[in-house]
């Protein structure tokens, strides 16, 4: 396949971009007060004086992209289904602090207050984000995939709009939830799962990867970011991601913090299960699979070797199971149970 050449300088320029289409939308119903008609609009109404750019987003969020392949996205789906629950693990694990070391993005995590001051459910937000988009039907006539992007992409935008409007944004470090940092979290959320998965020794094989990379290179193009950021294929996504990497993977306040929120907000979840009682587990598994340096540039304190030898443990039964356990279905069900229907809410001030 074609591998995309990056470049310092491109993605320099890329900051400056975020997704000018739902920003018009935002400033909008926000600028002239009509902040109730956008909560309209993010359940899902529509009326006829709102602008003109509301039914060109709608219409954008509502069909697949022409290069869209069915039967690679239906694989995507079936690799996601096999090993729901090693992936929704490593979102967790693995994904999100993996942002986190990204300095400049995280400030926007910041801002906004909720990873950090209720961290419980911004997790169930972003599971229930992946487990709407990964579904076989997502995408198809009545699908949930359509509607949860954007509503993601609406939210990020009203971020983006009051993280403006605060006054207290540095402009040297782009755009709020810019096109570069939003396609790190794109491979975060694809590359870099099924990178976790082989770690810790869950076998993925090429065409798996091609059409998960491919499932996600259409929920990132639904999402807003240009496709020449959405790689292919592994080697393509390594490329891109050690280069983000090497321009914003460096030590910061914000991303301890963030990380010590994960943490605690993951011992509480567990708290009830086997390895939530088993001491040093929690970090010592995200040390794992981050990396010393990774995990270095987050405070994350090194483990044990007593918490080392619980995630050996730990992987040899991931390993045995291959990802699977509690299934899509249970997940959502577990959501519902202690959150209701999550509906992404939009913050009225940063």
């Amino acid at each position: 396949m074609h591998k995309p050449t990056y470049t310092n300088e491109q993605l320099a320029q890329l900051r400056q971009i975020a997704d000018p289409l739902a920003d018009q939308i935002v400033a909008h119903f926000f600028s002239q007060g009509r902040a109730p008609e956008f909560a309209q609009l993010m359940a899902g109404a529509h009326q006829a004086d709102w602008p003109a750019e509301v039914p060109a987003f709608l219409a954008q969020t509502a069909q697949l992209p022409p290069w869209a392949d069915p039967e690679l996205m239906a694989r995507g789906c079936r690799f996601f289904e096999q090993r729901t629950q090693a992936i929704m693990s490593l979102l967790g694990f693995l994904s999100l602090p993996y942002c986190y070391a990204a300095a400049d993005g995280a400030q926007v995590l910041y801002r906004s207050g909720r990873i950090v001051a209720d961290t419980q459910r911004r997790l169930a937000e972003t599971a229930q984000f992946v487990l709407e988009v990964t579904d076989p039907l997502a995408f198809g006539p009545g699908g949930e995939g359509f509607v949860a992007v954007r509503k993601v992409r609406l939210m990020h935008a009203a971020v983006r709009y009051h993280i403006g409007q605060s006054g207290r944004w540095d402009a040297g470090l782009g755009q709020p939830i810019n096109q570069e940092d939003m396609a790190g979290t794109n491979l975060a959320f694809s590359f870099i799962v099924i990178r976790g998965l082989r770690k810790v020794g869950i076998a993925v094989d090429h065409q798996d990867a091609l059409a998960y990379l491919h499932l996600w290179k259409v929920v990132g193009w639904l999402m807003g970011v240009q496709t020449d950021l959405l790689p292919d294929d592994e080697r393509a996504a390594a490329t891109l991601d050690q280069l983000i990497a090497s321009r914003h993977f460096r030590k910061s306040a914000v991303g301890t913090e963030l990380t010590a929120a994960l943490i605690q907000a993951i011992n509480e979840t567990f708290r009830d299960l086997p390895q939530g009682r088993l001491p040093g587990f929690v970090p010592a598994y995200f040390r794992f699979l981050l990396g010393d340096r990774v995990a270095d540039l987050l405070g994350i304190a090194p483990a044990t070797w007593f918490a080392g030898k619980l995630v050996q443990t730990f992987n040899l039964v991931q390993s045995v199971q291959g990802g699977s356990g509690i299934s899509r279905t249970e997940m959502i069900e577990n959501i519902k149970r202690q959150y209701g229907k999550i509906n992404f809410n939009v913050p009225e001030k940063i």
